[in-house]
């Protein structure tokens, strides 16, 4: 799963859309909704899985972070604060 999002991460107009959505949510309808669907889709990784929750925590957290290092573009920063992000990928992975 972590590869095919990383592979996801590619397309910038979709990762952007994604932060976008969630720095709309104080909007309580765009909140409701982004919620919901978070919801579905945390649920559809536990069942699929059958991991423990605790790895399903994980999971969404770095893919957060994978996120964030996607969107400021730190595979082309060579610093030792971004060491942790493949150099060779367009996204991050753990």
């Amino acid at each position: 799963m972590a590869d095919s999002y990383t592979r996801l991460l590619d397309d910038r107009t979709l990762l952007l859309l994604q932060m976008q959505i969630y720095a709309a949510c104080s909007d309580p309808e765009i909140r409701d909704a982004t919620r919901a669907a978070y919801k579905r889709l945390w649920e559809m990784i536990e069942r699929i899985t059958g991991l423990p929750f605790q790895t399903v925590v994980d999971f969404f957290a770095v893919g957060m972070l994978m996120n964030v290092a996607a969107a400021m573009d730190l595979p082309s920063v060579d610093e030792r604060w971004t060491s942790w992000c493949p150099k060779d990928a367009d996204g991050c992975e753990d």
